[in-house]
């Protein structure tokens, strides 16, 4: 499993602990009309502002009669206060007319909305108490600032009382009224992922109320759905400051919400103390311990945030909460690489029918991808969509599988689509720069690094993947550069280290190489990349046994590594032993996901092949090599594009022989 799709998973799950999905389809239209009359102390602003607020109580009441008569919400046993609260949250009040002469303000306004998907949307609300509570506190807000207006109009009329104090109440009310109607637009908007206008509609609503709590939270959200972490935090530090502290378990998705910022631009100390702070509270209920295993899982102690998962789904049985930590509990299985655990807990998560079904279904894609399991891979994203069409959270993860799919063609068209949509969400440059590159399509890869840094000059990672672009073309002192930029902004960026070794090699600077091999390594043993990158130095230095040492070291850990089994082979075939040759890059053929890299292994076996004699199967695979990659038609040497590895001068003579034979 990747760290960029690791990274779409964790943006994911964050993003369903705060918004719901919600689907349109068929629509049904309802119309309502208001007319108010001026008071002493309004304009046509605060009229607006009031008969709006009127126009939506009155649609959404005129709704949730309709919702009433469906069978669903009466199964649901709510109160028609609460259907009004929740559907505030899911539907939006559109002006059609309005009219203003000086005394009088009439306005007419509708709701369009499909009532099945309405109902959904109610059903996976009012399972999740949080939402719930947090729609109601924005409701509240909006109904005691209309009460505050219309008494102080009732006041102004009987008592005669101070018009100018008066007035400067009545502003503050209006404003309160607003900023409710905006943080409600906001929610809405950034349930379907719409993040740059949320972020506009939740910065009007702080605009003016400069102590709105659950819109700073709730900004800092759609801040990290664009990546822009630094902001996401200042907004996460504000709704800390603005709750009480009798509200730690509130508070903690905010410690979490900043610890994975934190944890984004590479400042792992503070994101550690956020995290603890969550580990240390005393959980009481099944969201309290989702909440703390999120917690854990930020601090990659994933054995420990699968307890917590599981005692959130002993203490809460029932479909949101559980579904959720099913979820969760599944993302941590796969960190571990338990990826069968990690379908079994997403299977029990989508059989629960919560609004979190189509998370699910997205992560178990990844894990049937990640199995080679394509075709359940690809059905599982389709349900996904079916079902959240609109959610450009499951477009990105729908790229991601199927960049591990190999097919980075599709991953571009909808990452594109996503861009199209949502042109300032940082990383998604990062994402369709990577498949540019994985194409082979090194100057649009570079156009969308350029771009990424561009709107973030301090992302390490930026540089880093431009770095690989520049080295794809060739470039390897631009990728060096780049490289070097990555580790200065971030000396703990391993991938950094393992990919400035891969330059340094390719130019022959081995001590250089080794040095960067031996440090990535060093953060990241387990890894087998590091390994595998230092074994091919050696093999291009000549060093066969050393290259040799490292590679049977990266297989014993990892039996299924084609890279290992690949580079292998070609130590094997300069140490002129072709049957174990063969049998690597067999073994490789096998294991290897990625049928742009079989063109190397069937150069390999081409090679092994003509050695021992086997003309017609060396030719054999040398055409399937060609098929794969068409320069190699006129020979190695017109092949070599930014590999771990280059071709030794006896292969290419090897193959020169060979062609000779083809031809």
């Amino acid at each position: 499993m990747n760290f960029r799709k690791l990274a779409v998973i964790n943006l994911i799950v964050f993003f369903s602990l705060f918004f719901v999905g919600y689907v349109e389809a068929e629509v049904k239209t309802f119309f309502r009309d208001y007319t108010y009359q001026a008071s002493e102390v309004d304009t046509k602003e605060s009229c607006q502002i009031i008969s709006l607020e009127q126009v939506k109580r009155l649609l959404l009441e005129e709704l949730g009669t309709y919702l009433e008569s469906l069978t669903e919400i009466t199964n649901y046993q709510l109160t028609k206060d609460k259907i009004t609260v929740l559907t505030a949250g899911i539907v939006q009040t559109n002006i059609v007319e309005e009219k203003w002469d000086g005394k009088t303000y009439w306005v007419k306004a509708k709701i369009t909305a499909d009532p099945d998907s309405v109902a959904k949307s109610i059903d996976n609300l009012r399972r999740d108490w949080q939402k719930t509570k947090e729609l109601e506190e924005l409701r509240k807000k909006a109904e005691d600032a209309l009460k505050e207006t219309e008494r102080l109009r009732n006041e102004l009329q009987i008592a005669k009382a101070d018009k100018r104090k008066i007035e400067v109440v009545y502003k503050e009310a209006v404003k309160e009224l607003k900023a409710a109607d905006w943080a409600e637009n906001g929610f809405r908007l950034a349930e379907k992922a719409y993040f740059k206008e949320s972020i506009d509609a939740f910065s009007r609503a702080i605009q003016l109320n400069s102590k709105f709590r659950l819109a700073y939270a709730y900004r800092g959200v759609a801040y990290s759905g664009l990546g822009l972490y630094s902001q996401a935090i200042e907004d996460f530090n504000r709704a800390i400051e603005l709750t009480p502290e009798s509200s730690s378990w509130f508070n903690s998705h905010h410690y979490v919400g900043r610890g994975n910022c934190y944890k984004s631009l590479g400042n792992h100390r503070q994101a550690t103390e956020d995290f603890i702070r969550v580990v240390n509270l005393k959980p009481e209920s099944a969201l309290d311990f989702n909440t703390r295993g999120g917690a854990y899982a930020g601090l990659g102690n994933h054995q420990q945030a699968i307890k917590d998962f599981t005692r959130a789904i002993e203490l809460n049985p029932g479909r949101s909460i559980s579904a959720l930590s099913y979820t969760e509990r599944g993302s941590s299985y796969l960190r571990l690489g338990n990826i069968n655990q990690a379908i079994v807990d997403f299977t029990k998560a989508i059989e629960l029918n919560s609004e979190v079904t189509y998370l699910a279904l997205g992560m178990r894609a990844g894990a049937y991808a990640h199995l080679g399991n394509n075709q359940q891979a690809v059905n599982d994203l389709n349900r996904a969509l079916e079902l959240q069409p609109e959610n450009l959270l499951l477009n990105l993860f729908q790229a991601t599988v199927y960049k591990e799919l190999g097919e980075y063609q599709k991953a571009v068209e909808i990452l594109s689509h996503v861009i199209e949509a949502q042109p300032d969400i940082l990383n998604i440059y990062l994402d369709r720069g990577d498949c540019y590159e994985r194409l082979g399509k090194y100057s649009q890869a570079i156009e969308d690094f350029n771009r990424a840094i561009d709107k973030n000059p301090i992302d390490p990672e930026a540089f880093h993947r431009r770095g690989i672009a520049h080295g794809g073309s060739g470039n390897h002192i631009q990728a060096l550069n780049d490289f070097n930029k990555a580790i200065e902004l971030n000396p703990q960026h391993a991938g950094a280290y393992y990919s400035r070794g891969v330059g340094y090699s390719l130019l022959g600077k081995y001590q250089q190489a080794f040095k960067d091999f031996n440090k990535f390594i060093e953060m990241d043993p387990k890894s087998e990349w590091g390994y595998i990158g230092r074994g091919q130095a050696y093999y291009k230095k000549g060093e066969l046994d050393k290259a040799l040492i490292d590679l049977q070291k990266v297989i014993a850990l990892n039996p299924k590594s084609a890279p290992a089994h690949n580079a292998r082979g070609f130590v094997y075939i300069d140490m002129e032993k072709y049957k174990l040759a063969i049998n690597d890059f067999n073994e490789a053929l096998k294991v290897q996901k990625d049928p742009k890299s079989n063109s190397e292994i069937y150069v390999g076996l081409a090679i092994s092949h003509f050695q021992t004699g086997k003309v017609e199967e060396a030719k054999e695979y040398y055409r399937k090599a060609v098929e794969i990659e068409p320069s190699l038609k006129r020979g190695l040497e017109f092949a070599e594009k930014e590999k771990e590895y280059t071709y030794t001068p006896k292969q290419k003579q090897i193959i020169r022989n060979l062609l000779k034979l083809i031809r």
